[in-house]
């Protein structure tokens, strides 16, 4: 089947992604009001606030991929742009991540976060997504 590869930007990218998310999670964003209420959980726990993005959702949405809690500050997800890491096959879509987790025995804070990276991404036509590890390993 052939592929189609999805122009992507990183949004935002935080340790502390929300309390109402409590599993790992792929979250498609198809609208303003959805973007606003995420940005305003991002909020809920940061010093410095961030700021919604005004996106053109009749050309795009947003892709929230999320951890869920984790016991250390070791967890963490990236996003490398610009090596088609984003791709549609058949209704499809692949994210590929750097989906980081601490060494056994590695020193690590000891505090709960809930790591997340926010995509913006070409309106497509799919009807489930698949998130990808760094090593091919399927996470979502």
């Amino acid at each position: 089947m052939p592929q189609q590869t999805v122009a992507a930007e990183v949004l935002h990218s935080s340790l502390l992604c929300g309390e109402d998310i409590q599993q790992p999670a792929a979250i498609w964003i198809k609208d303003q009001p959805q973007l606003a209420h995420r940005y305003e959980q991002f909020n809920a726990q940061a010093s410095d606030p961030v700021f919604a993005p005004t996106l053109d959702f009749e050309h795009s949405g947003a892709l929230l991929i999320a951890m869920g809690p984790q016991p250390s500050t070791g967890y963490l997800l990236n996003y490398i742009p610009g090596q088609d890491n984003v791709w549609l096959t058949g209704s499809t879509l692949v994210v590929s991540v750097d989906w980081i987790s601490p060494e056994p025995d590695s020193m690590q804070a000891q505090v709960i976060t809930s790591p997340c990276l926010l995509l913006r991404l070409d309106k497509l036509a799919f009807k489930q997504v698949k998130v990808l590890d760094q090593d091919g390993e399927i996470r979502l």
